[in-house]
């Protein structure tokens, strides 16, 4: 079950007051669980339950506060449509999830698709050429994910010289040996919020925490969150915004992850 979805049962639950709105809503929780209901049809119950809870003042009179149980609620049922962290039963069936090695020895052969991750991030992207420079350097390494033979995504890093700590704009100005860099972490449109990210992410941890590596550090698109919103769900900590970083307009989040 999603961490959001049992976050928001145990609210419910937790109530002393449980109207009939509340107990079917905990009943479309425990179906969902069964594969019995879909999520759209959770998702709009549990829409329809915030309103109510909102009208009847289930959860006592809502303020402005945003620690308030009412935004707390709503804000789970938020993050619960946009995560669908995992695959339900019924759609692992039938799924062939593959994750590839690459690494400067065997690199080119998995380019084209590390281009075409590359492509969902415009200015920012690495090209076939930045990509071959990267993938080059002897301790760079990555994940490439397919699922029924198609491409989904791919993570690349690499411990950075010197000379890139202070272009990175790092917080520790000195070589570390046992810090890996994430270079770029992209899970194509129309496979995103199905846990193909985590699986892909847990995978080049492990392979990290392997070669020995024992910090994990990279910068993560504010606009498109899904990537930071998943490293610090690993337990990543936040530094830092990075404003207009690398000249690139945008505003970056600069996180650090401890390996084991």
């Amino acid at each position: 079950m999603s961490q959001y979805l049992e976050l928001i049962k145990n609210m419910l639950l937790d109530l002393r007051r449980k109207p009939n709105i509340i107990k079917k809503t905990l009943a479309f929780i425990v179906l969902y669980g069964k594969n019995r209901v879909s999520k759209e049809k959770l998702v709009k119950q549990l829409k329809f339950c915030f309103v109510k809870c909102l009208e009847d003042k289930i959860l006592g009179d809502p303020t402005n506060n945003k620690e308030s149980p009412y935004w707390i609620f709503e804000g789970l049922i938020f993050e619960f449509e946009k995560d669908n962290s995992v695959f339900t039963k019924k759609e692992r069936v039938n799924r062939n999830i593959e994750i590839v090695d690459v690494d400067s020895n065997n690199f080119k052969d998995s380019l084209e698709y590390l281009t075409k991750g590359e492509s969902r991030f415009y200015d920012m992207a690495l090209g076939d050429e930045d990509l071959a420079d990267l993938m080059s350097i002897p301790n760079s390494f990555g994940k490439v994910i397919f699922i029924d033979s198609q491409f989904v995504g791919d993570v690349l890093g690499h411990c950075p010289p010197q000379k890139e700590i202070i272009e990175l704009e790092l917080e520790n100005k000195k070589y570390n040996s046992h810090m890996l860099y994430i270079d770029t972490f992209v899970v194509l449109p129309g496979f995103e919020g199905k846990g193909l990210g985590s699986i892909l992410l847990k995978s080049f941890i492990q392979e990290a925490e392997r070669r020995g590596y024992k910090i994990l550090e990279g910068h993560f698109r504010k606009e498109a969150s899904g990537s930071y919103r998943l490293i610090r769900k690993f337990g990543a900590q936040f530094l830092t915004a990075k404003h207009n970083w690398q000249d690139s307009g945008e505003t970056y989040m600069y996180c650090r992850l401890k390996l084991k």
